[in-house]
């Protein structure tokens, strides 16, 4: 495996509209087996606030022999809202609260966050 980064956080994202594009160019040694590598691209969440407000927002990939020239699905976190957020009681709470939050996204997913 061989990863490829540009920062420990990446780069940040310069929209337009829910769409951004960003070009990135390596080699890849003959020796390896073309049909096995994958290109994955994944957008991620950073606060330099809060170490737990960090998190991974979406992840796209895709089969290099396929002669990929875009990741088109990462885009699609960009939109996502919190929709709901309970207690560990499983209570509907209006906002944060200390202990374990339980938040509902409105892209389906559910996270769970300690807030301290």
């Amino acid at each position: 495996m061989i990863r490829d980064f540009n920062s420990a956080w990446g780069t940040p994202v310069t929209w337009e509209g829910n769409k951004f594009s960003a070009t990135y160019e390596f080699d890849v040694d003959s020796a390896w087996k073309k049909d096995d590598l994958k290109v994955v691209a994944f957008l991620n969440k950073h606060s330099t606030k809060s170490r737990i407000d960090n998190r991974i927002e979406n992840v796209a990939g895709k089969n290099l022999v396929q002669n990929s020239t875009s990741i088109e699905s990462v885009g699609s976190a960009y939109n996502v809202v919190e929709v709901a957020r309970y207690n560990a009681a499983g209570q509907r709470i209006s906002g944060k609260q200390k202990g374990l939050n339980i938040v509902k996204l409105s892209n389906g997913k559910t996270l769970k966050i300690m807030v301290k």
